[in-house]
């Protein structure tokens, strides 16, 4: 799958695309609905953020997806905490 993502061109809208994957495996993760008892997921997402930091270094306005990120996360700590 990084092989994938890897030949996707770079761009504001990819980067987009990228972090909601992330934020979706991310759900999945904290509610138990995947199984990273090898690592897989987890290299997958090291990986994955190691191309979208590639992305900002190439093409700054990456950085705005983001900000997505922060935002969802923040909101998703605080439903936890209902």
């Amino acid at each position: 799958m990084s092989a994938i993502i890897s030949d996707l061109p770079i761009s504001l809208q990819t980067a987009k695309l990228l972090v909601s994957l992330l934020l979706r495996i991310d759900k999945k993760l904290m509610n138990g609905g995947v199984d990273d008892s090898d690592g897989a997921v987890g290299g997958f997402i090291e990986q994955t953020v190691q191309i979208l930091q590639e992305y900002s270094k190439i093409d700054p306005e990456c950085r705005m997806a983001s900000r997505s990120y922060k935002e969802e996360r923040h909101v998703s700590a605080g439903r936890n905490l209902c």
